[in-house]
């Protein structure tokens, strides 16, 4: 029985490190599809595996992507459409665990309208509202206290 144990944890480990190992090649290959829309660079979301949500969700987010992207590439300067799909980018991270894919599309798309420095108000607490959550989720207190107080200011 001991002896059975033992070939099944063996073999329970070596199948969660392939396919851990296959996952992050996946996304590191997906992490290079990317868009350039009007300027802006855009993440495109990975196909869905497994069952994560229900297909008329995983539909409806692709159209509101697909939604955000066209806004952009009609207006680079709508920050709001920007930051509404880094906002879907943090939504799809936590619906699907593809923090490492998500979170830096949010983080590139967020740096992105702060470089351009937004003259409405809005969008600038709104961009570092979501780069806080963000490093709140890598458990980057002090940044995201820094980052916070920055939007309040």
């Amino acid at each position: 029985m001991k002896k059975y144990k033992t070939i099944c944890l063996g073999l329970l480990a070596s199948v969660m490190l392939s396919t851990s190992c296959n996952q992050n090649n996946s996304e590191k290959k997906s992490a290079k599809r990317t868009v350039t829309t009007a300027n802006v660079e855009i993440s495109n979301l990975l196909a869905r595996t497994g069952k994560v949500g229900s297909e008329y969700e995983a539909n409806k987010m692709f159209n509101t992507f697909q939604s955000l992207k066209d806004e952009i590439s009609k207006n680079p300067k709508d920050y709001a459409a920007r930051l509404k799909l880094a906002d879907l980018y943090i939504v799809e991270a936590r619906a699907t665990g593809n923090y490492g894919y998500y979170y830096p599309a949010a983080v590139k798309m967020i740096d992105a309208v702060l470089a351009e420095n937004p003259e409405k108000e809005e969008d600038k607490f709104r961009a570092l509202t979501s780069k806080a959550v963000i490093q709140l989720s890598y458990h980057q207190f002090e940044d995201a206290l820094e980052t916070g107080k920055e939007a309040v200011v």
